[in-house]
């Protein structure tokens, strides 16, 4: 994202990327992405450089059905 921004004239620059169970969304001013060293996993600290993102578990690509056992299928 950063790569197209940069060629196409953009000095600033938010990514969007939408999977199909979630969307991820960070932002980086100057083109250069914010880092964090440590985030929190269901609850527990893990320390570690990585780029500091926002992640929505509402993806747009994903169906749910009920497969023939009666569960959840998502895929």
């Amino acid at each position: 994202a950063l790569w197209f921004a940069a060629r196409n004239g953009f000095t600033d620059a938010i990514t969007f990327d939408m999977g199909g169970t979630s969307t991820d969304v960070a932002i980086a001013p100057g083109l250069s992405p914010r880092m964090v060293a440590e985030i929190t996993v269901d609850g527990l600290p893990v320390r570690g450089a990585r780029v500091d993102l926002v992640t929505v578990g509402a993806g747009g690509g994903s169906l749910a059905a009920r497969d023939p056992g009666g569960f959840l299928a998502v895929g």
